[in-house]
């Protein structure tokens, strides 16, 4: 994970987590060096990326937030302390889909 990439004392969490059997909850931490405020508003959108040029395109975010929108879910970034996240947010769909 580039978030992580130098670091000896890396972690990456995943947790899930039902809620009232309607939504499915997912969140994936880590203790990278994280977005700052001011940007963290722009990391969704297409070709925004904080690396050096040649090193990411800035599409990986924008395709997963489409993804997860097209599953009528959300997504959402925070950051506290030297913890990063992103929340995923996904409808529980039982039975057979048409």
């Amino acid at each position: 994970m580039n978030a992580l990439e130098g670091r000896t004392d890396g972690q990456i969490k995943v947790a899930i987590q039902s809620e009232n059997n309607k939504n499915i909850k997912i969140l994936f931490a880590d203790n990278g060096e994280g977005v700052s405020n001011d940007l963290a508003d722009k990391i969704f959108e297409p070709f925004f990326t904080t690396k050096e040029v040649g090193k990411g395109t800035g599409l990986g975010l924008s395709i997963v937030y489409g993804i997860i929108k097209e599953h009528k879910g959300d997504i959402e970034y925070s950051q506290e302390n030297h913890d990063s996240s992103f929340l995923i947010t996904l409808p529980i769909k039982w039975g057979p889909t048409s």
